[in-house]
């Protein structure tokens, strides 16, 4: 299994009910490609790193602590895809052996495309640090599995936990220089 780990920023707090707290929060900060490389050979690993520091400010600028209000389990899932000759996205089916975990842990969706990725309290911020092995040539993408591409969002990844005392949390965030449609682009030769 594989975690993956991402960085927060500012979150909003809207009671969705009288028992539930939700907090949203919005950093484009969080997941990172290593040295923000886009040109890879094959059999080379793409190395991504988010990191989720305790303290963050909701969209309506109120300063919450991630640690302090028991955020537990926190987690996301993204997906790799790969730009067809007709110039579709395909999503790419991964293994266990296409991962290589340093930090968190991923759950490798053996019926879908899906990296599941969750996160690590390493008693300083929410950690989550794995690689990809490639191993076919083309153009390549890292983003959202809810392919809501062009919804004029800046967000479409969502980090989330809830914890076990009615708190909602929602992290939207993309990739360090992702493109337009908030998917990290690269190729492989």
């Amino acid at each position: 299994m594989t975690v993956f780990s991402l960085c927060a920023g500012l979150c909003c707090r809207e009671p969705e009910n009288d028992n539930l707290i939700t907090y949203r929060i919005e950093n484009n900060t969080i997941m990172s490609v290593e040295n923000n490389q886009n040109i890879f050979s094959i059999n080379d690993d793409i190395h991504i790193t988010s990191i989720i520091d305790y303290n963050q400010t909701s969209t309506n600028n109120e300063a919450i602590n991630l640690n302090q209000i028991g955020a537990s389990d926190l987690r996301t899932s993204i997906v790799l895809y790969k730009l067809t000759a007709y110039g579709t996205l395909s999503k790419i089916q991964l293994t266990e052996n296409d991962i290589t975990i340093n930090a968190g842990d991923i759950i490798v969706n053996t019926n879908s495309e899906i990296l599941n990725i969750l996160f690590e309290n390493d008693g300083n911020q929410y950690v989550n640090d794995f690689s990809i092995k490639l191993l076919d040539t083309g153009t390549y993408y890292l983003g959202s599995p809810n392919e809501s591409f062009n919804t004029n969002s800046n967000y479409n990844i969502n980090i989330y936990a809830m914890n076990y005392q009615n708190i909602d949390i929602h992290i939207f965030s993309s990739i360090i220089n992702s493109n337009t449609d908030r998917l990290y682009e690269f190729t492989v030769n």
